[in-house]
């Protein structure tokens, strides 16, 4: 067409408008198979053929020709539509369904430009009409359209929902059957432990050589169909493209292949962000990450990983539920340790620091979608890494964080001057730690060790070997920046959180000799923690929960000790103990929480480290039943679970220790296992979802005597 015409301007043709103007209107339309066909219609004086005319053109525009212009008008065929509808009746020439083909043309073209929120408006406005004169020949589509908009505008939890509502319909549709896969790939849980995957037996194939040629050439054809060897790029196009160019990394290109690679990619890019196809933006920008890193162009390799991130943030934030954001980025499990490793690499630090904030921050995010019940984005929670330094002088206080991969480490400390360094690549990862962490209980500790010897060596061992997370630090404590008696803050990260790191050495020496330490989720806690006015406590809850066991054994000198710390806490603050008659799940999930210091004396029970069980369901506080104490027996032997606190009860019972500080006197209860999610999974991590501005809680099995006069000593 000469000039852009509007909605309006093609509604006033077709209402007011001339048969003169009209038959200029069809001579002017752009190029479509049907447009031979739609001229004698749109030029007859009669309105049921006009729309009949529009509508042959109209499909063809909205689902690929011309959207733009289709956009137009199938928004004016539909207004125009409905008119001669209404004004005809029921009994008309034009039928109900012709009139709802024009919306499902229009959403169609709104999608396919990426106007997902006009789409999604538009539907709204529309589907209550349709509902209400029971239009069932389009409505389906029109309400799948509207899915389409809200999974493409990251509401996943509304296109979710919708999904279900029209499976309960008994709605049959492709369209319908891929947003539904693709929500399922996005939505998995967050409390799943990561394990190592087999390979199937097609991708053992396609991973030999010569498997890998035929696998490609079954693809290409496959692709040479659906696109009809069109030269444009579409979706299928633009997939081949980006396999193909990806495909070289599997051996290993000179750089003039790299680069040619880079460049295809590159284009294939252009298409997919242009075109909204996330999945495949994101495989092109995994792409652009190898080639550049491979050309050790590291900077530009780390910009094509925050691309990435940001598209998987962008996913992550239109889902609510904290068990189904988790697993948004498990297509990409080394998209944070790459991004960490170029950050470290290019040394740009303040970025690595957002980096590890953010593998860590998934968590605390998840806390607000929850209890809000609305999808939260990452970035409002990564962003306190930022404000770190301020805060950092403002409490002369130092921050370290940790990020673990599987061969090594990255580190960044903010100290209390607000400068911030780089630990750059430390040669420690996850095989090595894991290890560690299994020689730090102190029940080994002096005894025999078949293959080391007496495992006091081997415990000073250790801490000479967990030093590599510390001696970077040593120039900062020469020139002045960390001074002994600071304090430093750190944040773990995988088995870190298994070892308490007070022990390793620094210059020597258990590095508690030189600075005090707190351990904490991450910046977000951290900021949220000092920039919160204290509030005295005026409230406490004691839950005691001895074994059967116990009872028989020690009788009531074990539960003396589990209820010295109440007694403390009653000289101080008003509250209650919880008798072992009722201290249930059921008499928790209806006492007040929030606001206390809230007391489990009881004992803990967690995974062993290699094993396969998922501490989201395997971990926690044992507590009482109706039936009476617990049996430490049964519940070793994985029965009685029904009456252990676990992560995954704190979130399904909803309990809320909003602002409270919660200790656990409990064997282990301090140990988490990281999850696909990044998150930390045990009940530390479920604490502070449900809440708790702190915790204090125990990496080891405990005396239950030595633990009362900690506690007491640390309630005074």
């Amino acid at each position: 067409m000469k000039t852009k015409m509007y909605y309006e301007d093609i509604l006033k043709i077709f209402r007011r408008g001339s048969a003169k103007e009209r038959t200029a209107f069809a001579d002017d339309c752009p190029s479509n198979r049907f447009k031979n066909a739609a001229k004698p219609r749109l030029k007859s004086d009669n309105s049921a053929m006009q729309v009949m005319g529009l509508k042959a053109l109209s499909s063809a525009y909205c689902f690929g020709e011309n959207t733009q212009f289709g956009e137009e008008l199938s928004r004016a065929g539909h207004e125009f539509a409905r008119q001669v509808y209404s004004e005809q009746g029921e009994g008309g020439a034009i039928l109900l369904y012709t009139v709802s083909a024009f919306a499902q043309d229009y959403l169609n073209a709104l999608n396919l430009q990426g106007k997902f929120d006009k789409a999604i408006e538009f539907a709204d406005s529309i589907i209550p009409y349709y509902q209400g004169m029971n239009e069932s020949t389009n409505l389906p589509e029109i309400r799948i359209k509207k899915i389409a908009a809200l999974f493409e505008s990251n509401r996943i939890d509304e296109a979710d929902q919708m999904v279900k509502l029209e499976r309960k319909r008994g709605t049959s549709s492709l369209e319908l059957d891929r947003l539904e896969k693709e929500i399922e790939k996005i939505k998995e849980g967050v409390t799943t432990i990561p394990k190592k995957k087999e390979k199937t037996e097609l991708e053992k194939m396609a991973s030999t050589e010569k498997g890998h040629e035929a696998f490609r050439s079954i693809l290409d054809w496959g692709t040479d169909i659906m696109t009809k060897s069109s030269a444009e790029i579409n979706e299928w196009k633009a997939k081949k493209i980006i396999r193909d160019a990806t495909s070289i990394f599997m051996g290993q290109p000179g750089p003039e292949e790299i680069e040619k690679s880079l460049s295809e990619l590159q284009k294939a890019r252009e298409w997919t962000k242009d075109n909204g196809t996330r999945i495949d933006d994101n495989d092109a920008l995994w792409g652009l990450y190898l080639g550049n890193k491979r050309l050790k162009k590291y900077s530009e390799a780390a910009d094509m990983l925050q691309s990435l991130r940001n598209n998987i943030e962008d996913l992550r934030a239109g889902i609510k539920e904290p068990l189904e954001r988790g697993g948004v980025s498990s297509k990409f499990p080394y998209l944070f340790p790459a991004l960490c490793e170029m950050l470290a690499e290019t040394g740009r630090v303040p970025e690595l620091l957002d980096a590890i904030e953010g593998a860590k921050g998934r968590a605390i995010a998840d806390i607000l979608s929850l209890k809000e019940k609305i999808p939260c984005d990452d970035r409002v929670f990564s962003k306190p890494a930022a404000d770190i330094p301020d805060l950092m002088r403002k409490n002369s206080t130092h921050y370290l964080t940790f990020f673990v991969d599987d061969e090594e480490t990255y580190a960044v400390l903010v100290a209390k001057d607000g400068t911030m360094h780089s630990a750059g690549c430390l040669p420690i990862g996850k095989v090595q730690i894991r290890n560690f962490a299994e020689k730090v209980d102190p029940r080994c500790w002096g005894k025999k060790d078949l293959v080391n010897g007496l495992s006091d060596s081997l415990v000073e061992g250790l801490c000479e070997a967990l030093s590599i997370l510390f001696e970077w630090l040593e120039p900062f404590f020469e020139n002045g920046v960390m001074e002994e008696g600071d304090h430093i803050c750190y944040s773990p990260d995988e088995h870190l959180h298994h070892i308490p790191l007070q022990f390793a050495h620094f210059r020597g020496s258990p590095i508690v000799e030189k600075f005090s330490l707190s351990r904490i989720h991450g910046a977000h806690a951290l900021s949220l923690l000092l920039n919160r006015k204290p509030v005295p406590f005026k409230s406490y809850l004691s839950i005691e929960v001895p074994t059967e066991e116990d009872l028989e054994k020690e009788g009531q000198k074990l539960v003396k000790n589990l209820h010295r710390p109440a007694e403390t806490l009653a000289k101080r603050l008003q509250g209650k103990t919880i008798p072992l008659s009722e201290a249930t799940m059921e008499t928790l999930s209806r006492v007040f929480l929030a606001q206390s210091v809230v007391h489990f004396s009881t004992h803990g029970i967690f995974p062993k480290i290699n094993s396969d069980e998922n501490p989201f369901k395997n971990s926690g506080l044992v507590m009482a039943s109706d039936a009476g104490p617990p049996n430490a027996s049964r519940i070793a032997q994985g029965k009685d679970f029904d009456y252990v606190l676990t992560p995954e009860k704190v979130l399904d019972l909803g309990l809320d220790f909003s602002g409270s500080h919660v200790t656990l006197l409990a064997c282990v209860s301090g140990l988490a296992n990281e999850g696909i999610g990044g998150d930390a999974l045990g009940m530390e991590w479920a604490l502070i979802q449900a809440g708790a501005s702190s915790t204090l809680s125990s990496h080891w099995y405990v005396s239950a005597k030595l633990s009362a006069e900690f506690f007491n000593r640390f309630y005074n």
